[in-house]
């Protein structure tokens, strides 16, 4: 038994050696100059696979941008995203979730841009289905002069222009506004 436990200890003071030769053979990997990465993004200054953008309030997370790649563009301060997904974090605790087919982030203006089949998903069952949507992160809006539709709750509302008052739970669509209201219409579950 004394050997078994012996035999324990040495494979895991093993498996730990080789973990930490890893990470700082590879912590370069880790802290990267601003040199050009070598899968970037034709004009990019830099890409990154499956990056993550976090917005903080306080000690709490309220915003966080994630994609499966990202290419970042000095010029204009934007990073061009394929796959994007915003997690918004209301009162309450209330999760509001948007996801795109691409999107684009103006970090020093505080905007990110999602394009391509945008899906607006609530954690109390409501979504809402766009073209393209813009969300200006200073004044906590997401906007679009595009179609929309918000089912959920018992009804089924369709028109155009589109604003959205994240921190305030409060929206309101511009007009051509077609509103069906039935039970049987369920809440949509929040991707």
């Amino acid at each position: 038994m004394k050997r078994l436990k012996l035999a324990f200890a040495l494979l895991i003071l093993i498996v730990m050696s080789v973990m930490g030769y890893l990470l700082y053979r590879n912590i370069d990997l880790i802290v990267k100059d601003e040199s050009p990465v070598e899968f970037a993004k034709e004009g990019a200054d830099y890409s990154l696979t499956a990056p993550q953008f976090i917005e903080m309030d306080g000690d709490r997370i309220v915003l966080e941008v994630k994609a499966r790649e990202a290419s970042y563009f000095k010029e204009d301060d934007s990073a061009h995203l394929v796959k994007p997904r915003i997690e918004y974090l209301g009162r309450d605790n209330k999760k509001f979730v948007i996801v795109g087919n691409r999107g684009k982030v103006f970090t020093e203006r505080n905007i990110v841009l999602l394009d391509g089949d945008v899906r607006l998903s609530t954690s109390d069952g409501y979504l809402l289905e766009t073209p393209s949507v813009e969300y200006r992160g200073n004044e906590k809006i997401a906007y679009t002069d595009k179609k929309v539709r918000i089912r959920g709750g018992g009804f089924d509302i369709k028109g155009a222009g589109f604003e959205a008052d994240m921190e305030n739970e409060k929206f309101r669509i511009n007009k051509n506004v077609e509103a069906l209201f039935d039970e049987s219409i369920k809440e949509q579950a929040p991707d």
